[in-house]
Parts: structure tokens; sequence; C-alpha cells
């Protein structure tokens, strides 16, 4: 909720404050300054701006930051001070909303967040601050990067012993190459020095290391090896060792931990579900059994069931079944009619209140008033694929087929945004090759660029607007059209540069990507990727915090 992205604005806010070593105490409040201009004037030694290496994002000025840091942390305040409320509420039932540890180190953080902000509020030149390691704590106190961190610690206990191992070999060899190479002074024939890198233990220590990271192969070993190709017999036991074998032993344990560690997530989150589930029910079920199924069993009736739905509208995150569509789904349940739920059909039923329910209208005006003429039957034709069984309009679910892919118009659009990208390649060979372009080619872009809005009017005229804003594809189409045939008249009208529209004519390029879908192999493989994609989020998130983390403590060391 607004906690975890107020969590994610402090983070941010970290890359948009002024670096400690360009503060002063003469700096403004509120004045905006460049960042080279403002690091140049505060650095503790002579520097022109070409000296000060800073990126290009600009900084804000430190009243606004505190400003910002003051709002996010209340709003996180907020969230502790309700989680210690709901805390009082679990207790009386004889459950735990969260530790007691969890909320006084929730409660210490803020503190801290506060105490920090304002000591810098009266000394912004402060060279040290905690700010940045608070909110990384406060990233872990979010509940699905805690268990991210808790699955890292895991996995790293499981790979100290083979990781001894990796450091042992690193440092055996280190020993062994400072021996070897310490009183080695020749050159090579390139003019290198033959003990490069290995001039005493500690830089060949730190030599093997990046060697063992793959880094420096094979470049690290070529000046020993020209010397004496016997060096080789160094070398290939390290490789194989170091690189080949106890790396990816690492790599293999760490993978494989790691999806243990989702796999038992998961099962512990449905497991505290259904524990869930099953409380609720024993909260809602009338006092006396009634028969389902030929037996006496403990039931929630439909109205207890609406004041549940009711009652969970001001805590979900997302908008709740209409209460009109949960009468259908409930019958639809309640298999012998008894306007009564047993504990397995509650689950079940918990099941659909958590799926997302489009209700839209599926036809439009227009297809309406051609329903039943000649025009109607040719405009079926153009946009059906004769395909049996009912229509589910535009985005039909996963089991049943759809009535417009593979269409005869849907056929003749995939041919022009074919013909789209076989010009678009034209162009580039004429702009790669400054060859100059003919005066049709601008005509042929305006083609394409109005082209596409006769596909906008045909889908709305065959389906509603709320039918066709459902599809997330309609959505893309939708606005690319706008944007091209917004393009195409500021050309026309504005003497706006052709190469803009030409520019824009690209984002054509993702809806061939898409109409690839429609290819089995291409399909398979996009899903493929999009699954490793969300199954690497979490480590995603751990490598950006560890780079946070590391980069707040060299700022504040160096």
């Amino acid at each position: 909720g607004w906690s975890n992205w107020s969590v994610l604005g402090l983070l941010v806010l970290t890359i948009f404050e002024t670096p400690l070593w360009c503060r002063s105490t003469d700096d403004s409040y509120w004045d905006f300054v460049r960042p080279v201009d403002r690091c140049a004037a505060n650095v503790r030694f002579e520097a022109t701006k070409s000296e000060v290496l800073v990126s290009k994002l600009p900084f804000l000025p430190y009243g606004y930051c505190l400003i910002i840091e003051y709002a996010l942390l209340g709003i996180i305040l907020a969230r502790v001070l309700m989680a210690a409320k709901l805390q009082t509420f679990f207790r009386g039932v004889n459950l735990t909303y969260r530790s007691n540890l969890a909320m006084v180190i929730d409660y210490a953080m803020i503190l801290l967040g506060f105490c920090d902000a304002f000591y810098f509020s009266f000394f912004p030149s402060a060279k040290i601050r905690v700010a940045p390691f608070i909110r990384f704590g406060l990233a872990v106190t979010v509940p699905w990067v805690n268990d991210v961190v808790r699955s890292f610690v895991q996995v790293s206990k499981s790979i100290v012993t083979i990781g001894v191992f990796l450091l042992g070999t690193v440092v055996i060899f280190a020993w062994v190459a400072a021996m070897i190479f310490d009183d080695l002074g020749e050159k090579d024939e390139y003019g290198m020095n033959v003990n490069q890198g290995f001039e005493n233990f500690g830089n060949s220590l730190y030599t093997m290391f990046v060697t063992m990271t793959t880094a420096i192969l094979p470049d690290v070993m070529i000046p020993s090896y020209e010397h004496n190709r016997i060096f080789l017999f160094f070398w290939m036991p390290f490789y194989l060792l170091a690189v080949c074998i106890f790396t990816q032993v690492i790599l293999a344990t760490v993978y494989s931990q790691y999806g243990d560690q989702v796999t038992e997530r998961v099962k512990q989150g449905h497991k505290n579900r259904l524990s869930g589930i099953r409380l609720a029910f024993d909260t809602l079920r009338t006092p006396d059994k009634l028969t389902k199924h030929g037996k006496q069993e403990d039931v929630v009736r439909f109205d207890q069931f609406v004041a549940l739905v009711q009652m969970l509208r001001n805590f979900s995150g997302y908008s709740l079944i209409d209460e009109q569509y949960l009468r259908v789904c409930f019958e639809a349940l309640d298999d012998d009619k008894s306007e009564s739920l047993n504990a397995q059909e509650f689950v079940d039923m918990c099941a659909v209140l958590q799926t997302k329910f489009y209700v839209t209208k599926r036809d439009s005006w227009v297809r309406e008033q051609l329903e039943g003429s000649a025009c109607g039957g040719l405009f079926e034709r153009a946009m059906s694929n004769g395909a049996e069984g009912p229509d589910f309009g535009c985005c039909p679910p996963a089991w049943a087929e759809s009535k417009f892919s593979g269409s005869l118009f849907d056929k003749m659009m995939n041919v022009i945004l074919g013909m789209n990208v076989v010009w678009m390649v034209v162009q580039s060979v004429y702009d790669l090759n400054d060859i100059p372009e003919p005066s049709w080619f601008f005509t042929i872009d305006m083609i394409f660029s109005f082209g596409y809005t006769l596909e906008v009017a045909m889908k709305l005229c065959w389906w509603s607007f709320e039918e066709y804003w459902v599809s997330n594809d309609n959505r893309f189409d939708f606005v690319t059209t706008m944007v091209l045939a917004g393009a195409g008249i500021a050309v026309l009208c504005f003497n706006v540069s052709r190469d803009f529209l030409r520019l824009l004519n690209l984002l054509r390029l993702v809806r061939l990507l898409k109409a690839l879908n429609n290819i089995p192999a291409y399909e398979e493989t996009v899903a493929t990727i999009c699954r490793m994609i969300t199954t690497c989020g979490d480590v995603l998130v751990m490598n950006m915090l560890m780079i946070y983390l590391w980069s707040a403590w060299g700022l504040q060391l160096f």
C-alpha cells in the first residue's frame, strides 16, 4: 500500500539528494543549483567544473528533500501504528499479526529516521548520515522483501562449505603465484612484465580473485604463458578448480536452495490462507447445522457472506466482485440451492473473491444497428473467423477460441503491418547509406501513419469501447495509433520534422512482436522469458538493495 510506496520513495529520494561531499553551510535550502556548480564550489580542494564528476540528474534543494522525507516517514509511521493496533485485535484471538521484535525494530528505525532528519535540518553540511541505512532497513521490513532476505540468508548458509573451499583455492594459488613470479623481472616481447599482478602476495591475491571471476581471462595468463609454456600447468588446475568446479557448484547450490525456499514459501502461504479461511468459516457459520448433500454440516448463509464481503471492501487493495454478480457466483457454488455454503464451498467462494471480473457490454452501437442487414452480414464475415461456439468478445478466456483472431480483417491488418516493417527496412537502407529519398517517401509515411486508424475504427464499430479497452493489446494499439495520427497532423499542419514521424513509426515494431504471438514456438519462448523474469524478480530486488547498501557505505566512507 502507501507505506510500501513511501519506502520506495525514500530509496529513490537518495538518488536526488545532494551527496555529502557536495554540501556546505552556505548552500540555500530552497534554490535549485546545477549539480556541477554546487559540487565544484564545495569540494575541499581547488577543482574546475570539468574535474567534478557527477551525474546529470538534478539535486533537490535541502528544504524540499526534508519535506519529502518527513512526509514519507510520517506515512510509514502511520502504517506502524496501524500494525500495532491490529496486533491488539489479533491477540484477542490468540494470534500474532506481527512479532514484538519486528514492532520494536519498526519503532526504532522510524525514531532514528526522524532524529537523523531533524539533525540534518540544522546541520545540512554534516558529513555522516544514517538515513540511507534506515531506508534500507525499512525496505527489508516490507513483508515480501523480508521473505527474500530470509531466503538469501538461508542460501548463504548452504554455500559456506563450498565457499571456504573456493576461498582456500584462491589463497593457496595466490601464495604459490607470488612465490613463483615474485623474482621474475623479465619483460615479454610486448614489453609487459612477466610478473604483472604478482609483485607481492597482496597483488597476487587480488589478481587470482579477479581471475576466478573470469573478468581478466585470458589476458592475465598471456605474459607468463608467453614467457614459458610450462606455466600452463599452473593456470589450468586453478581454472578447473576455481572456475569450472567450485564456482559452478556454488551457482548450482544457490539455485537449488533458492528453489526449495520459494517452494516452501508458497506452500506455507497456501497453508496460512486455508487456515485463515477455516477460521473465518468457523466465525461466520450458523449456530445450528443444516442438511446439505444428505448430511448435517456447518454452513454459512448468503446474507452472512455478503456482510463479510462488504467488510472486506474496506481493506481490499482492489475492488471486489459486485454484489449483483456475487449472487450469481454464490448460486453456482450452492449445488443443492439451500442458500448456504459448507466448508469446502466456502473455500471455493473465497477463491472466487480473489478473481478480477470485467463485465462490459460486448457489441457497439454500430454493430447493433447493422445486425440482420446485408451490411451487417458483410461486417460479420470481415470481423469473425467463423469458429464455432459462443462469442466472448475481444478477450476470450484461455479455454475458449477467439472469434476475431484469424478473421479476414485481422489477416489484412497483419499484412499491412508486415508491409510497414518492410517499408521501414527500405527507409533505413536509404538513411544508413545517405541516399537521397524520393519525394513520394513522405506520402508512404503518411499513409502508414493514418492507415492504422482504420483498424481502431473497425474494432470500435464491432465492440463497445468498454469491451475494446479491456485488452492491453487494444490499449497499446489505440495509444500508438493516436500518437502516429497526431504526429502526421503535426507534420502536415505545423511543419514538424519528418524524422520525428519516422521515429514514431518504430512503435509499430512492438506491435509486430505482439503479432508473432500467433506462432506457437514464439509464444512459448516469450512465455518462458516472462516466467523467468517473474521468478527472478525477487533476486533482482535483492541485488538492487545490495547495490544501494554498498553505494551508501562507499559514499559515507570515501
